[in-house]
C-alpha cells in the first residue's frame, strides 16, 4: 500500500486580515478588543492572551471560525498572555538599549561622514548630510530589522508553547525553539517582513479614521498575528514537529468555515 503523504500547508497572508469578519462577529470582536486595550498594563496582556486562545482554537477546530471575545473568559486570557509580557519585558530591557546605543552611533556617524563629505565648506554641509544620512540610516534600519527577525524566530516557539501549554517552564524550552526554527524559519522570515509591511499600513488607516479607529485597527493587526502564528504552528506540525499539549480547552465555536487548505 502507497504510503499517504501528508500536505504541508502554505501560508495565507491576506486570509490573516479576512478571517476576522467569518463567522458574524468581526466588529463585535474588534470593538470588545479595543474596549480591553484601554485598560493600563492588563488590557494588552489580556489581548495577547485572547490571540492564543484563537491559535488553540484554530488547532482545535482548523475548518471552523474562531470564538468571539468574551469579558467572560478575562481571566482565562490573562493567564495565556502573562507569558508574552514576562518575555517582551526581559526582551526590551536587553535590546532597547542595544538600540538606543545603535541609533546614537548612526547619528554620530552621520555627522562625522558629513563633516568629511564637506570638507570644511559649510555651503555644502546641506549636501553632505544628506548623502551621509542615505548611506548611515539604512544600516541602521537593517540592523533593527535583523535583529527583531533574528528574536522573532528564537521567541516565537517559546512564547507559543508557554501560551498554549499554560506552563512558562516552557519559555525555556530550547529543543522546541531549535527544532521549529528549523522547520519554519523560512516561513518566519516572510510572515515577519510581511508584518512590518502591512501592520502600519492598517494603523494608518485607523488614524485616518478620525483617530478613534486606532484601537480596533489595532486589534485588527493581533487577531492577524494570531492568525499567522497559527498557521506558522500548522506548518511545523505538517512537517513533523511536536504538538504542544493544550493546558485549557478553549471553548469550540459553531460556525463552519474553511480556513486553511
Amino acid at each position: 500500500m502507497a504510503e499517504r503523504v501528508r500536505t504541508v500547508p502554505r501560508l495565507q497572508y491576506l486570509h490573516a486580515y479576512s478571517f476576522v469578519f467569518e463567522g458574524g462577529h468581526g466588529f463585535v470582536t474588534l470593538l470588545l478588543m479595543s474596549l480591553c486595550l484601554m485598560i493600563p498594563i492588563i488590557g494588552p496582556i489580556v489581548g495577547a492572551g485572547y490571540q492564543y486562545e484563537i491559535i488553540a482554537n484554530l488547532h482545535r477546530f482548523p475548518k471552523r471560525t474562531y470564538p468571539a471575545f468574551d469579558f467572560g473568559r478575562f481571566g482565562e486570557y490573562l493567564g495565556r498572555g502573562i507569558w508574552k509580557f514576562l518575555a517582551d519585558m526581559m526582551i526590551q530591557m536587553i535590546v532597547g538599549p542595544i538600540f538606543t546605543v545603535v541609533i546614537y552611533m548612526g547619528m554620530f556617524a552621520v555627522l562625522l561622514l558629513a563633516m568629511l563629505f564637506a570638507n570644511a565648506d559649510e555651503s555644502n554641509m546641506g549636501m553632505a548630510f544628506g548623502i551621509s544620512a542615505s548611506i548611515v540610516v539604512p544600516l541602521v534600519i537593517l540592523f533593527i530589522l535583523a535583529v527583531t527577525i533574528a528574536l522573532r524566530l528564537v521567541l516565537n516557539p517559546l512564547i507559543l508553547k508557554a501560551s498554549l501549554s499554560g506552563d512558562g517552564g516552557d519559555l525555556f524550552d530550547f529543543s522546541f525553539m531549535t527544532d521549529f526554527v528549523k522547520r519554519t524559519w523560512r516561513e518566519t522570515i516572510w510572515e515577519v517582513l510581511w508584518v512590518y509591511v502591512t501592520f502600519p499600513v492598517v494603523l494608518i488607516l485607523g488614524l485616518l479614521c478620525c483617530i478613534v479607529g486606532v484601537l480596533p485597527a489595532l486589534a485588527w493587526t493581533m487577531m492577524a498575528d494570531a492568525h499567522t502564528n497559527w498557521q506558522l504552528y500548522e506548518i511545523y506540525l505538517a512537517r513533523g514537529g511536536r504538538p504542544v499539549r493544550l493546558k485549557h480547552e478553549p471553548p469550540g465555536p459553531a460556525v463552519m468555515a474553511e480556513v486553511l487548505d
